[in-house]
């Protein structure tokens, strides 16, 4: 680099190859040699039983025993299985929807098509498996999870029944990144459209595929990820990777806006609601190569509940 105009003096070259991750390099003073840590990340499910006293999380225990990448998203109704995204039929860049029991150690496959899958989740009342068909994505990642980078392809959402059928279009439309339902009885369901000017909410029929919107946000460059609350009355949302602490509740009632500042936490990077409502497990990832999975409660107060030596998100899904 010419230090005084900050501009490169050649061509870049690559100087690494493989299929591992290159994380956090870093220079020799004279610039003749390169240090840096080389990663195979493979993400999987866990389960483990939350405690409100404390509050705190038994040992995390592996669910998914494959070598594939497995995101977890829903629990079933009954509280007895997970579902969620995996690779391991598709190859290393198609995701298909899979359930797979706590008690058991294989999982079932639901939903299978050559179209990538975003994330998937259950309508209200458990019975229909509900998701995204996003535009030409390489591959799902944890930035896929939160919220998608915006793009004007059109992105369909599509309902199939739980005990097996044949899927059907829900709605399509530009720039839809995520979408999230209540619990029974509450029958709410909201989707987000990241825009260029704004992070929009609108809530929608998952039945006819009629939409009006409720909320927005200013858009940011990083994005931003949110939570319904059980209930549907109330939508949290965080900057992702931001360094302000604060969570943005806005009401779907007619109660103002406020927020809640998390102290001394910041790169947020996921977050869900407790399945009681009075908090919630949220992601952070400060140095960028520890994730910590934390419990909020709704005073701001952060409890550290699991750490993992990645640079992914961990992100808590809770069952009622």
């Amino acid at each position: 680099m010419n230090t005084a105009t900050g501009r490169p003096l050649g061509a870049p070259m690559k100087i690494t190859s493989g299929e591992d991750f290159v994380d956090q390099p870093s220079a020799t003073t004279d610039g003749k040699k390169l240090a840096f840590s080389r990663c195979k990340v493979q993400l999987d499910v866990y389960v483990a039983e939350f405690f409100a006293k404390g509050p705190r999380l038994s040992t995390p225990r592996r669910l998914t025993l494959n070598d594939a990448d497995d995101l977890p998203f829903d629990w079933t109704v009954d509280n007895k299985s997970v579902l969620f995204l995996s690779n391991r039929t598709g190859g290393n860049s198609i995701f298909d929807i899979f359930r797979q029991r706590i008690d058991e150690n294989s999982a079932e496959l639901l939903i299978s098509s050559p179209e990538q899958k975003g994330p998937v989740r259950l309508n209200p009342d458990g019975t229909q498996i509900i998701y995204l068909l996003p535009p030409d994505l390489p591959g799902v990642t944890s930035q896929a999870r939160p919220g998608m980078q915006p793009g004007a392809q059109t992105v369909r959402l599509l309902r199939a029944p739980v005990q097996g059928g044949p899927s059907q279009v829900i709605l399509e439309g530009p720039d839809i990144v995520n979408f999230q339902c209540s619990r029974a009885p509450a029958n709410v369901c909201v989707l987000a459209r990241s825009e260029s000017k704004f992070f929009i909410f609108a809530i929608f029929d998952p039945v006819k595929g009629t939409q009006r919107d409720v909320a927005k946000l200013e858009q940011k460059t990083s994005g931003w990820n949110w939570s319904l609350s059980p209930d549907g009355t109330t939508l949290a949302a965080i900057l992702l990777g931001g360094t302000d602490g604060q969570i943005h509740l806005i009401s779907l009632t007619g109660q103002p806006p406020r927020t809640i500042a998390l102290k001394d936490w910041d790169n947020l990077l996921s977050i869900d609601w407790a399945a009681d409502g009075e908090g919630f497990f949220i992601s952070s990832n400060p140095a960028g190569h520890l994730s910590t999975l934390l419990y909020v409660d709704l005073a701001g107060k952060a409890h550290s509940l699991w750490q993992v030596k990645n640079y992914q998100s961990t992100w808590g899904n809770p069952f009622a």
